[in-house]
């Protein structure tokens, strides 16, 4: 019986990689995709297949969940309780040694949410007010020289960041060197960044205006504008992205409302019904655990990762510096080459700083940044780009992505980075 079994599994994979193989003209060009995307497609069609047990589909169905959980090689270990305490000891002090060598560990993002909740009150209203106020000040001074009408405009451009089509040579063109100063500010005081984490606007501004000066004017394109309007591309993408979590959010109260009006008109629900009602309410309850997974501390490394993600770009790729044995290459071992250096030398021109922009951060909360920074940054190199956009298609076939793990964030957020990055021919 087992060969049989083993002979029927062989001969439901081939049929699966028969139709996988069939060309499929559906005229819409070129179509990329990965291993990884078809070992899932060829998963769920055995699932479909009739014959099979219910308990190899749910086999089936484990092993698509942790592969698109991207949770493969994942290492966990188990403790036996059976043996001596001694020895059990020994394993739980293993056990704790895995969890912290793991790079992804239990960073949640949660740990602002105490602070955001206080600034909701009178006094941190105060403290907002009074910082928004200071930010436009300064912004109001880039043009004070030109009149009132000058300053006007410039409030009224900037008041079409939302849009998608937003002119970023146009607020170069009225600020005058000073547009991802002027970009920066702003957005952390759209996104009431600057009090909810308390950073101090002389530091940032010191900090911003030395990445801006640091950036190549007479590279054509990884020039200082090009870092503004990734970083308002990436504003947009990601209050659309937030929006979109709050409408499932919406859903989930409609459909649970609908759900309670039902239940009252048929009375008592059936065994079907009940398996039916606890399905959906374990998938709406994934959608509202989901809403709250881009943060204020998410957004605010989004924005400096924007800011300084081609900082001193020398207007090379990085497969020319290694071929000529730049310095550079020589530095980073030719992986990853400029982004690495636009990391190390941004994080540098902070720390010369004379106010340090991250200083009232918690230690965990700058840690976690930075770490979210370097990832983001990292991932806007171009030979990285099908190897994160597989991982995030892999990762959407996953029934509750994104959860609220440091992995399922960090990969959202490295593709909203990339995507803003090489967005401009798609917003013009």
């Amino acid at each position: 019986m087992r060969i049989l079994r083993l002979m029927r599994f062989v001969l439901v994979l081939r049929k699966a990689s028969a139709e996988k193989k069939r060309p499929h003209n559906h005229g819409q060009g070129l179509q990329f995709s990965s291993p990884v995307e078809r070992v899932l497609e060829i998963f769920r069609e055995i699932t479909e297949v009739k014959g099979i047990s219910q308990s190899v589909k749910d086999q089936v169905k484990w092993a698509a969940d942790v592969i698109s959980s991207n949770k493969l090689y994942s290492i966990s270990v188990d403790t036996d309780k059976t043996k001596a305490e001694g020895t059990v000891f020994l394993e739980r002090e293993v056990q704790s040694w895995v969890r912290l060598a793991s790079e992804a560990g239990n960073d949640t993002g949660s740990h602002d949410n105490g602070l955001e909740n206080f600034l909701t009150n009178r006094r941190g209203k105060q403290i907002r007010n009074g910082q928004q106020d200071e930010v436009d000040n300064i912004i109001k001074q880039e043009v004070e020289d030109l009149g009132q009408e000058a300053i006007d405009l410039l409030m009224a451009t900037l008041d079409t960041m939302d849009d998608w089509h937003f002119d970023v040579f146009d607020l170069e063109a009225q600020v005058e060197g000073k547009v991802l100063s002027v970009m920066t500010l702003v957005l952390c005081k759209r996104h009431d960044l600057l009090a909810i984490h308390d950073i101090p606007i002389t530091g940032l501004n010191e900090f911003i205006n030395a990445i801006e000066r640091g950036y190549v004017k007479r590279n054509p394109f990884h020039n200082a504008i090009h870092a503004a309007d990734c970083t308002q591309a990436f504003h947009y993408l990601i209050t659309q992205t937030i929006g979109q979590i709050e409408r499932n959010e919406e859903r989930k109260q409609a459909a649970e409302q609908l759900a309670r009006e039902k239940a009252n008109e048929n009375g008592a629900a059936t065994k079907v019904s009940e398996k039916v009602n606890s399905a959906a309410s374990n998938f709406l309850s994934s959608l509202n655990n989901n809403k709250d997974i881009l943060g204020t501390l998410e957004i605010f490394a989004g924005i400096l990762a924007c800011a300084i993600h081609d900082f001193e770009h020398p207007g090379f790729n990085n497969q020319f510096l290694i071929r000529t044995r730049h310095k550079m290459a020589l530095r980073y071992n030719d992986m990853s080459v400029l982004e690495n250096h636009h990391l190390a030398a941004s994080f540098a021109v902070m720390f010369a700083c004379s106010v340090d922009p991250l200083q009232n951060l918690a230690e965990d909360q700058y840690r976690s940044l930075r770490r979210m920074i370097i990832k983001m940054v990292l991932a806007t190199d171009i030979s990285q780009h099908f190897g994160e956009l597989s991982l995030f298609r892999t990762k959407l076939t996953s029934k509750d992505f994104p959860t609220n793990s440091s992995e399922d964030k960090q990969s959202l957020l490295n593709i909203l980075v990339h995507a803003a990055d090489i967005s401009n021919p798609g917003n013009f």
